[in-house]
């Protein structure tokens, strides 16, 4: 089932547009990045990886599929996309964290995200490890992917963690303007 998945992804126009821009960005950061379709509410699917050359990584494989809420792209996903705020918080509830971040805090994150056009998940979804995510949008309204960047968070403070923000975000910019243009 996941090679069948596999291989309908990589025929998705996204996959093959931002493959360049996110191994790009995990050999210039030294991250794992992570392109990803966004399923509403209800998850988020890998669809194109790239592994930075650091000492220390977290793999994910085309086709794995996360929960919609959970982690920077979860942030994204509501700070982005104009959710009722009863939908997300019980489907926050639901979630598994390392270091569960309350509701509150996790809704002042989100608005964080919608002021800095990224979201961030430090050491909440996963103990160590921060991740950074920027939405894509195929059409104004909701994001429909998001580029996201994992690493251990150690070694993403000041400007290695703004410098990996920026070009996230960039990247993303980009991507919605090639979506865009095909149609």
């Amino acid at each position: 089932m996941l090679s069948l998945a596999r291989h309908w992804l990589k025929r998705d126009p996204f996959a093959s547009l931002a493959q360049p821009l996110i191994g790009r960005i995990a050999s210039d950061h030294a991250v794992t990045c992570v392109a990803v379709e966004i399923s509403g509410l209800e998850r988020f699917t890998a669809v194109a990886v790239a592994e930075g050359s650091g000492n220390f990584r977290l793999t994910t494989e085309v086709g794995s599929r996360f929960p919609a809420l959970i982690s920077a792209t979860g942030r994204c996903i509501a700070a982005f996309g104009d959710f009722a705020p009863d939908r997300i918080q019980t489907r926050f509830e639901r979630l598994r964290w390392d270091n569960p971040p309350s509701f509150a805090q996790w809704l002042d994150q989100v608005e964080q995200a919608k002021q800095r056009g990224y979201a961030e998940d430090a050491g909440h979804y996963i103990a160590g490890v921060t991740v950074l995510a920027a939405p894509v949008f195929r059409s104004p309204g909701r994001p429909s992917h998001a580029l996201t960047a994992i690493g251990l968070t150690r070694s993403m403070a000041g400007d290695v963690h703004d410098a990996l923000a920026a070009d996230l975000v960039a990247s993303a910019a980009m991507l919605t303007q090639q979506i865009a243009r095909m149609g």
